[in-house]
């Protein structure tokens, strides 16, 4: 006999048949969530009076009006009365049930994520030049930038590149990924040094910081997160075969808090985190670290003065102390898995990985179900480590976990190339892209895999889907970019030549006439076999000299590049003089440097072929820069009447035939894995180098200046 009615008294389905319909049309959850709300709505009492008013507000909604309508409406649904009193009445139970039971756990919920829902309004100049991004960072620390010159842009498009302008007021979680940890430390006024995200060189300066009340919008939105986070864990019991705990039905029974929060702490406790709370708020940070140092003594095991205390350190960018802080949360709250989360991320803040991993594992041993924040915090802290295969693991839980995460597939891709899935990871990367079309970040991270697992054409075909995917130009400009470094790869993967020894200048020369001669004849005395100038938009006698000069040397070879400084700006202008002379010369290295640099080793005048056969086989190699000071501009290089000094800054040498994903005015990116590339620097390997998922980064700063010491 059947057992289960759609209508009132009407047979319908067995429990065999309704277990199969639940299983095979994934009911499972629907049934789960309203067995939940059943529960609750049981146990929750409301006086007669207010279920009498909600009851006839109701009918009015439902337009009856008379015992007759009543009949009909309850007789069409198959009701009884006390359908009708718990339909009208369901709604303000669970409101009353949340308030009830986690407006307690709003203000800390609060606290613990207050430097996320702050407003900020910044600035951000983002270029393709390292030099013109450190040019643009001295500027706004000397004051001689204006903020007029930058359009104001309202929002960042999160999964989208980067773009110079003025943005907000904007909540600091809504701010590109890339900035987000230093708009939370920052004070109003402070400018970054120049970093790269993503393409582009980015300064960044935060102009005002406006702190967000705990008004009724932001209460009510915290209250409904709270909730929807307990009510999922219970319906993921049910559905594993779990017993989920009992309703807390102590706190039924306290009357409803509504508005701003008064927490079931003593007073004294809950007024003095508010006040560092306030101070925070209004970017009074210095304050705000003292008040909670002050605290901290008194109440050493309470929940809220740690972590109030750890935000103010966090926030004065005083990462050893918030990593006291967070190692405090541990031990005095070890089943709270945030403390955990916190302390591996200012382990990865003081570059200490390992230290990190250990933190991360300790918190997964304390966590009952699987946390995002732990989990992604641990991916970032094993690939950091290089624990790959760990890395590749949690990357696996995440992805099945939340597969809309963009920040999730760079870290996951990489690790998984790694350990030699490269199938893998282009299957994971290209199903990625398809599911999530238009996401910038999953089309880039897609972009890098296919480059490192050398499937060239179906990168090209890739980035051409995603061309017609893209919702803004300036994505479309990103994406374009991104062909242009691919079609140098391309071209690199199809040179026919067998390359000799020898090795090319490529250079940019703008009004350079005053010693574009002594550059020339310095590089060919040295012996570098061509030297590819790109002529851009010189309006001095630059070029006739350029002429007159190859009329003796022809290997000077004179280049119009100013069809491409304009879209693709210096690195494109490189780009190009790489192509042309990846296609005319046979030299096996080539070598970018400014107009105004000149190449020399130890013992000068060494030249550039013995340099060479004495540090060979090697892929790329980095040289320190030595800056003349106090020269005049007709002075004899290397006199010793200036001053000399090293810079941190290097330029780089390296290879026709080694695969590059980017080329760089200061080292290029090669792609491939760093056991398999050597990049020297002086007599060290591989130590100015960075491996991403993109490749083997050479880096253009390097502060350990040992390799280029002024006497040599």
């Amino acid at each position: 006999m059947s057992e289960i009615e759609l209508h009132r008294g009407t047979p319908f389905l067995s429990n065999t048949e309704l277990n199969r319909l639940a299983r095979q049309q994934e009911l499972s959850v629907v049934l789960a969530k309203a067995c939940i709300y059943d529960e609750i709505c049981q146990a929750v009492d409301l006086p007669d009076d207010r279920e009498a008013e909600l009851v006839q507000t109701f009918l009015k909604q439902e337009s009856i009006s008379n015992d007759s309508e009543l009949e009909d409406y309850l007789a069409l649904r198959g009701w009884q009365e006390a359908d009708l009193i718990y339909v009208a009445t369901k709604a303000e139970r669970l409101q009353r049930f949340q308030q009830q039971v986690f407006s307690q756990e709003v203000e800390l919920n609060y606290l613990g994520r207050k430097l996320d829902l702050d407003q900020v309004h910044y600035t951000m100049v983002c270029v393709e030049d390292a030099d013109e991004a450190f040019e643009w960072h001295q500027r706004l620390l000397e004051g001689e930038a204006e903020l007029t010159q930058f359009p104001a842009i309202t929002t960042v498009d999160k999964v989208g590149g980067l773009t110079s302008g003025r943005y907000g007021p904007q909540p600091i979680s809504q701010a590109h990924h890339s900035l987000i940890s230093r708009l939370r430390v920052g004070e109003p006024a402070q400018v970054w040094p120049p970093f790269f995200s993503d393409t582009t060189w980015v300064v960044l300066q935060l102009n005002q910081r406006l702190g967000t009340p705990l008004n009724e919008r932001v209460y009510a939105e915290l209250l409904d997160e709270l909730f929807e986070a307990w009510l999922n864990q219970r319906i993921s019991q049910l559905l594993t075969g779990e017993e989920p705990a009992a309703l807390p039905l102590n706190l039924l029974s306290q009357p409803p808090q509504t508005g701003e929060v008064a927490p079931n702490k003593p007073a004294s406790i809950t007024s003095q985190v508010q006040a560092i709370a306030h101070l925070l708020q209004r970017n009074q940070t210095k304050a705000a670290r003292q008040h909670a140092e002050a605290l901290l003594p008194q109440h050493p095991d309470n929940w809220d003065v740690l972590l109030i205390a750890h935000l103010a350190q966090r926030r004065c960018g005083r990462h050893q102390q918030a990593l006291a802080i967070a190692l405090r949360l541990i031990e005095q709250h070890p089943g709270r898995t945030e403390g955990y989360s916190r302390g591996a991320q200012d382990r990865l803040l003081l570059n200490q990985p390992v230290e990190a991993c250990d933190l991360f594992e300790a918190g997964q041993r304390h966590c009952s179900k699987p946390d995002q924040d732990l989990l992604m915090t641990g991916l970032r802290a094993t690939v950091a480590a290089q624990r790959y295969c760990q890395a590749v693991d949690l990357g696996r839980e995440l992805y099945a976990l939340a597969p809309e995460r963009s920040d999730l597939y760079e870290p996951f891709l990489h690790s998984l190339i790694q350990i030699n899935h490269t199938k893998g990871a282009c299957r994971i990367a290209l199903d990625a892209t398809k599911q999530h079309p238009g996401n910038m970040a999953i089309i880039s991270a897609t972009t890098k895999t296919l480059m490192r697992a050398q499937r060239l054409e179906h990168c090209r075909w890739h980035l051409y889907r995603s061309l017609q995917s893209v919702r803004s130009q300036i994505q479309a400009r990103h994406l374009t970019e991104e062909l242009y470094h691919l079609e140098s790869q391309i071209r690199q993967q199809r040179d026919p030549k067998k390359r000799e020894t020898g090795c090319d200048i490529l250079c940019i020369a703008t009004n350079e006439a005053p010693y574009i001669h002594e550059f020339i004849h310095h590089h060919i005395y040295l012996g570098f076999k061509s030297i590819f100038v790109g002529i851009n938009n010189s309006q001095d006698k630059t070029l006739a000299i350029l002429e007159k000069i190859r009329e003796k040397y022809p290997q000077v070879d004179i280049i119009n590049v100013d069809p491409v400084i304009k879209p693709f700006m210096q690195w494109g202008c490189y780009h190009r003089l790489f192509d042309i002379a990846l296609d005319r010369s046979s030299s096996q290295y080539c070598l970018i440097v400014d107009v105004d640099e000149l190449w020399i080793a130890d013992p000068f005048p060494q030249k550039i072929d013995s340099f060479i056969d004495g540090h060979a086989p090697f892929d790329a190699f980095s040289f320190h820069w030595i800056e003349a000071l106090e020269e005049g501009l007709c002075d004899q290089p290397l006199s010793r009447d200036a001053t000399y000094r090293t810079s941190a800054w290097v330029k780089s040498l390296f290879r026709y035939d080694t695969p590059l994903a980017r080329i760089g005015v200061h080292g290029p990116i090669l792609n491939g894995n760093e056991q398999d590339v050597t990049v020297c620097l002086g007599d060290s390997v591989n130590v100015n180098t960075e491996e991403t998922l993109h490749g083997v980064e050479v880096l253009g700063l390097s502060p350990n200046t040992t390799a280029s010491t002024t006497d040599k």
